[in-house]
């Protein structure tokens, strides 16, 4: 694990120095691949402590306190789908942070799958993307990775690292993030609707191409109208 010099000053002899201004309002982040370009750092600014976090090794005791001694929040930003079996163990690291006293945000969040969204959203009663295997035979379906953003991290991962995260039998070796397509759902195989990386979608589209994005933290909300004519709806 290294933590970055823009939040915790140069290392010293007896491991990292904390500056003065990491007391007060500011939040940890522990990130891996989920920094630049990422909508947090902008939101966050100068008030972020970034920890570039290696999710495959465990979090050392020493830098756990010096943190739980620092600030008043850690947020996780862990840029893969599936946590559960991580050795760096998110959801305990977040349970000793909260009888710390620290506020967690994002420490409970395991898995960010498509189909467990679906679940999620149907377990409550919402309407999810899922598409069923039945149903007219031209209606037009979207096929996609059940991993996020095509499971681009989680394939470039050592095979030996891929197997202890659990994610064997998820990473699809034919479709990144680019790589999403539209098919009819009789035109389907039986080998994608088997495919545990993979998900069909019902694909949804309008004649503006627009599309929303809606981020949350507590009570504060930011909502996106974005216009994209491709297929995927990138901002």
């Amino acid at each position: 694990m290294v933590i970055a010099e823009e939040a915790f000053g140069r290392r010293a002899a007896g491991g990292w120095a904390v500056p003065r201004e990491a007391a007060g309002g500011t939040v940890a982040v522990l990130e891996w691949q989920a920094w630049d370009g990422f909508l947090l750092r902008h939101v966050l600014g100068d008030g972020a402590l970034r920890i570039a976090t290696d999710p495959f090794h465990e979090f050392p005791p020493a830098e756990f306190e010096r943190i739980c001694q620092s600030v008043p929040t850690v947020c996780f930003q862990i840029n893969l789908s599936l946590r559960r079996r991580l050795p760096l163990r998110i959801h305990d690291l977040a349970r000793r942070c909260a009888e710390r006293g620290v506020y967690v945000v994002n420490g409970l969040v395991q898995d960010i799958r498509k189909s467990t969204l679906h679940a999620h959203l149907e377990g409550i009663g919402l309407r999810s993307a899922r598409a069923d295997r039945t149903g007219p035979p031209d209606e037009v379906l979207f096929v996609k990775t059940d991993l996020n953003y095509g499971g681009e991290l989680e394939r470039q991962l050592p095979p030996g690292i891929i197997a202890s995260a659990g994610f064997e039998q998820l990473v699809s070796p034919d479709i990144g993030a680019y790589d999403y397509n539209t098919a009819a759902r009789g035109d389907l195989p039986e080998t994608v609707w088997n495919d545990p990386a993979l998900v069909v979608e019902t694909h949804i589209s309008n004649g503006e191409h627009s599309f929303y994005r809606v981020y949350f933290s507590g009570q504060q909300i930011i909502i996106v109208r974005a216009f994209a004519q491709g297929i995927v709806k990138k901002l």
